[in-house]
């Protein structure tokens, strides 16, 4: 089995949350490879409308923080290596050395900024929004 997680992260306790520095623009694409492995991330991304020809429009997903997605690990596990081998990553944002990691209520904080900018604008004179 590929796989490196032999047992499940426990969520009763604080989840402990490790930044990944991604390929620019490849945050999705790091994302779903990382769902795939188990990993549970979290990408923080807000969506678009832009305008195109003849009157079309699209919808844009875009990331909160460019480059960055978060997976909850435990620490000193091997699946840190995994993470590395990721399609897209290059690797966690380092700190002397050693992976930063973030708790939850940091991870909250960026949750509630992309709440913020998910919001669907209540103006009528916004053009493209009913």
């Amino acid at each position: 089995c590929p796989w490196p997680r032999k047992t499940p992260i426990d969520f009763r306790t604080e989840r402990v949350w490790y930044p990944v520095i991604c390929r620019a623009n490849k945050e999705r694409s790091a994302f779903d490879w990382a769902l795939r492995g188990a990993l549970r991330p979290y990408w923080p991304h807000f969506t678009v409308h832009i305008h195109g020809k003849y009157g079309k429009q699209r919808a844009r997903t875009r990331s909160v923080i460019p480059g960055l997605i978060f997976i909850p690990m435990q620490p000193g596990k091997e699946t840190f290596g995994y993470v590395r081998s990721l399609p897209g990553v290059y690797d966690f944002m380092m700190v002397g050395g050693e992976p930063q990691a973030l708790m939850e209520w940091q991870i909250d904080e960026i949750r509630d900024t992309e709440g913020g900018l998910n919001i669907v604008p209540n103006d009528l004179s916004v053009p493209g929004w009913c």
